[in-house]
C-alpha cells in the first residue's frame, strides 16, 4: 500500500481542520467556568479485547492542542517499540492522558 500522500505537513492540516470544525472557538461553558491553567487526566478503559484505531495518531492530536503540556501513554508499547497489531486487552487501562 503506498501512502506517499500522507505527509506529516498533510496531517498536521488534518488535525488543524477536524478540530477547528469540532471545536472552533472554544466551549463556552467549560471556557466560562473551568480555568486555563486547569490540569486532569483520563484513562481509556477497555471494554472488550480489540484492536483500537487512531491510537497512533492520538499523541501528535494532543501536542496540537497543548504544545506545552500533554502527556500521552500508550500502556501497550515501549516508545521506539515497532508498530504492531497487537490487541488491546479487555479491562485493561489502554492509553493514559493528562495535560
Amino acid at each position: 500500500m503506498n501512502l506517499s500522500y500522507l505527509t506529516s505537513e498533510a496531517v498536521r492540516q488534518f488535525i488543524e481542520n477536524a478540530l477547528r470544525e469540532d471545536v472552533g472557538d472554544g466551549d463556552h461553558s467549560s471556557l466560562a467556568s473551568v480555568p486555563a491553567t486547569a490540569a486532569g487526566q483520563a484513562r481509556l478503559l477497555i471494554k472488550d479485547t480489540g484492536i483500537l484505531a487512531g491510537v497512533e495518531l492520538a499523541p501528535t492530536i494532543f501536542h496540537a492542542v497543548d504544545p506545552a503540556g500533554s502527556r500521552y501513554k500508550d500502556r501497550r508499547r515501549s516508545p521506539g517499540e515497532a508498530r504492531r497489531h497487537r490487541p488491546y486487552r479487555k479491562g485493561k487501562g489502554a492509553v493514559y492522558f493528562n495535560g
